[in-house]
């Protein structure tokens, strides 16, 4: 406990695309996180983002990053595990269809 408030979690999410270019976006006055053409679809999927965690889109790198930030360990990574589980690939084979959004790197805001 002492580790979140002092210092925070931060958790750095990967868009990886092989068919369809995917589009994150954070909407942080709805406080919500939208990915936009995941395999084609035309919906939008959109995730809630939990109360103390703080959703950042990271525009230095050419794929989506999205940054997820807090005090509490359990909400952050909470809310990463529902981006990923939103977007599953569903009946498509898992081998071939690779695109979704993945956890690429965890650990303390430096």
């Amino acid at each position: 406990m002492f580790t979140g408030v002092t210092v925070g979690f931060r958790y750095k999410m990967v868009c990886v695309k092989k068919h369809f270019p995917i589009t994150p976006n954070v909407l942080s006055d709805k406080g919500m996180v939208e990915i936009k053409n995941f395999i084609g679809c035309r919906e939008n999927i959109l995730v809630p983002i939990l109360p103390g965690v703080t959703a950042i889109k990271y525009e230095k790198n050419e794929e989506g990053e999205i940054w997820f930030e807090g005090n509490d360990k359990q909400n952050v990574s909470q809310n990463c595990s529902l981006v990923n589980q939103a977007c599953d690939v569903g009946e498509k084979d898992k081998r071939k269809f690779l695109d979704g959004v993945y956890v690429s790197e965890r650990g303390l805001i430096n």
